[in-house]
Order: structure tokens, then sequence, then C-alpha cells
């Protein structure tokens, strides 16, 4: 029988109080790492360090995953903050995500083979990063911040036996045009920007989840078969040289997987209306293919009410 190793995660009602774990993700790997951040004396009497006091404590670190139709739910919600649950047929679920002004806190729970398992309270998600490339599974990294952690008995855990999503499966649309035949890779990151050093007297630990701006950024690598995409980074679809003003336009990113039911099929949606092209490369280098490099910033649409909404069909009917 395999050794434990899992990492299970629930939702927590109040900041740093342990939730009940209520699903368990097959990862790739964690660093979610302690730091007691000591306070050193360095004084007059001696050139050696003799007097010390605990600072504050934080974890940090980072959540490597692919993007399975049933672990990603609930990614989506503590990231970006907002979910709706509609029911589209018997046992076929869509939930909806967009960006709020909170996020919720949750705990996470790390297995540790058959020795133990740490328990980490407090966990917000500072950054998350969806990577579609060509020949590969979309995978999430993650990045967490932490209020403190304990040591528990490893429960047993149950994983999805759901394949995550995979390149070929997606359709991307650029500006409402279909782009599937020329993207190579796909990459979006969302940061929360989250409050680590909120300590207060009396306290070694965070007191409460604070977050700042949301930022959200990304990247795509495209086949270089015409100059459309140089065109709109100078600033419109007919450009031929930079512009005084730019034109935003819409990205859009589809995963289909198996079928849920019927003709229903597991989907993962990525909806932005309004994206700029920061920075576009076209390089030689020797006889090597020519690919173009696009870095861009997604903006907030105030007709669609929002700058991202993630789509999520599944079998879950609640997050």
């Amino acid at each position: 029988m395999a050794k434990r190793r899992y990492m299970g995660i629930g939702e927590e009602t109040t900041y740093g109080t342990a939730a009940n774990l209520s699903k368990f993700l097959d990862i790739v790997s964690e660093d979610l790492n302690p730091a007691q951040n000591i306070i050193y004396a360095e004084l007059v009497d001696s050139r050696d360090l003799r007097k010390y006091a605990p600072g504050g404590y934080g974890i940090s670190g980072g959540v490597e995953m692919f993007g399975e139709p049933e672990n990603i739910s609930n990614i989506l919600k503590w990231t970006l903050g907002e979910v709706t649950t509609t029911t589209v047929a018997t046992g076929v679920y869509e939930h909806t995500f967009k960006g709020a002004d909170s996020i919720s806190s949750f705990t996470a729970e790390i297995g540790l083979d058959d020795i133990a398992a740490r328990r980490v309270v407090g966990c917000a998600i500072d950054s998350l990063s969806l990577e579609s490339v060509k020949n590969e599974l979309l995978s999430a990294s993650l990045d967490i911040v932490g209020q403190k952690d304990s040591l528990v008995t490893a429960t047993t855990p149950t994983f999805s036996a759901l394949n995550p999503f995979v390149f070929h499966q997606g359709t991307v649309k650029i500006a409402g045009t279909t782009a599937t035949g020329r993207v190579e890779a796909l990459r979006l990151d969302i940061g929360n920007n989250v409050f680590d050093d909120i300590f207060t007297l009396g306290s070694r630990f965070l007191p409460r989840l604070e977050i700042g701006r949301r930022e959200m950024t990304g990247s795509m690598d495209l086949s270089f078969i015409d100059t459309e995409h140089i065109k709109r980074f100078f600033g419109s679809a007919a450009a031929t040289e930079p512009l005084d003003s730019l034109n935003t336009l819409a990205l859009n990113a589809l995963f289909k997987s198996s079928i849920i039911t019927g003709t229903y099929s597991y989907e993962l949606e990525l909806d932005i209306p309004k994206v700029l092209f920061d920075t576009s490369k076209v390089n030689i280098d020797r006889r090597e293919r020519i690919v173009q490099a696009i870095e861009y910033t997604v903006l907030y649409d105030s007709v669609s009410a929002y700058a991202l909404k993630a789509r999520l069909r599944n079998a879950e009917s609640s997050i």
C-alpha cells in the first residue's frame, strides 16, 4: 500500500480556526514552509549573539498541481472570491467565479507518508498561475500565505479519478477570432497581494486576512504566420506602427474534457473581455522557427462588470 501523501483542504468559517477537510488534492509538490523570524539582539557586550526573542511566525510557499475538473473549483473560489452555482441538468452544475473585494481563508493538511501530517491554518492564496502549453497538461501553481501550523495524525485521503484538462482539449479566441491553430502556450497569473506582515501587539501570528490590489497578467506564445498580432500590439487591427491610442481586445480560453452525463462535458472557460498587449517579441535565431511571444495585462470591463470570469462545469453541486 502506498504511503499517504496528500493535500487536504477545507474552507474556514473563522480565520485561523481549523476547518474540516472537504477535499483531497493529488498534487505534484508543495513547499509550504514555516519561519520563526527570530529577532536577535546585537549588543556591545560580546562579538557573539547571546540574546534573542521569537519574531512574527509566518508560513509561505507554493503548491504545484494539475487543473482537474473537480480539484480546481475551490482554488478558483479562494483566488477570485465570488462564486455562483447553477444546475444545468441532473448531476451537472456550472460554477461562475468572478473577482470580489475579499477572499476566504482555508485550512490545508499535508500528509507526510504514514508518519504524521502538518495542518496549516489561516491559508490564503496570494497568487494563482494557470498555464496551458503544447503537449502538456493544464497546470496550476499556487503561492500561499499561512498563519500557523501544527502536527496532527495523518488521515486516509480519497482522490478524484478525473483526468486533468490537456492542451489539445483547449480552444482560444483572440479579439473574437479563433486562434487555436496558432496558440502554442497560454498563461494567466492572478495576484491577490496578501499582506503577510500584519503583526500586532500581543501575538506572534497574523490576526486576520487582508489583501491588496488584484493584479492579472499573462503571456502567450503564437506561431508566427502573419503580422496580425504585431498590428494589435501597435494599437489596432490595421496599425503598421505604434499608435497614440491602444485598442483593448478580448481573450477567451475554453477547455473540454470527458462526458459527465448525456452530452454534457467537463469544461473550464476563462473569459477576459479586456486585455492590452504590453510587449511583443518576434525574433530570428539561425533557422529556428519564429514564435511570437506576447505579454498582456488584464483590465476591468465595466460593460461585462468583471475583469475575469471563470466558468467551471462539473458534477459538484456546491463549492
